[in-house]
């Protein structure tokens, strides 16, 4: 299990719970950990700071990242992964998205998306590498995986939760996500539109 703490340590824990390893990023880690297929586990501090562990070749007794990457605003969300693209959001608003090929230095930055305010979900990605994420003013977001706009959708209040898909191929596609008011939305990938709405 990888968790990161309030204080700055993130930790690596067995299942009998016992520390593996432990390293002080320096601030705050809201977000969780994801892992990619070549064992490259990617995370970011409340400084915006990235990093990047090897754990085929972390040393337990003196561990530190293979590199660290500053995104230049605050980050509280997950990073998603598609493929060799990194995807993060910031409490500035922005959708930054990265490219880390292994043996690099560090990831090359390829655009930012700006959202209307305070990006407060993790993103996803769906099958045609489009990403899905919810905002402060409670805007719910699909964004292409070139930059642009894909369709947005005014839930009102914030959007916390991180959203799941159901992608079958057809017409039945969909988007769920909720708000903080307590609605949980079924949206349209293709564009948007709400099929249905819960409280």
């Amino acid at each position: 299990v990888y968790i990161g703490t309030q204080n700055g340590i993130f930790q690596a824990l067995s299942a009998e719970n016992q520390i593996l390893w432990s390293f002080n990023v320096g601030a705050a880690v809201y977000c969780s950990a994801a892992i990619n297929r070549d064992a490259m586990l990617f995370f970011a501090n409340e400084e915006g700071r990235l990093y990047c562990f090897d754990l085929n070749a972390i040393d337990s007794a003196t561990p530190s990242p293979l590199w660290y990457y500053p995104i230049g605003d605050s980050v509280k969300s997950s990073v998603a992964l598609d493929s060799t693209y990194l995807y993060v959001t910031t409490t500035a608003g922005k959708l930054i998205k990265l490219q880390y090929l292994a043996g690099e230095a560090g990831p090359i930055k390829l655009w930012e998306f700006v959202a209307d305010t305070i990006i407060t979900s993790s993103p996803i990605i769906g099958s045609n590498h489009e990403i899905y994420f919810g905002t402060h003013s409670g805007m719910i977001y699909s964004v292409n995986a070139d930059g642009t706009q894909k369709w947005t959708y005014n839930a009102y209040t914030p959007v916390l939760s991180t959203g799941a898909l159901a992608e079958y191929g057809t017409s039945m596609d969909r988007l769920f996500i909720g708000d903080s008011s307590g609605y949980a939305f079924a949206l349209s990938l293709s564009d948007g539109t709400a099929k249905w709405i819960h409280s």
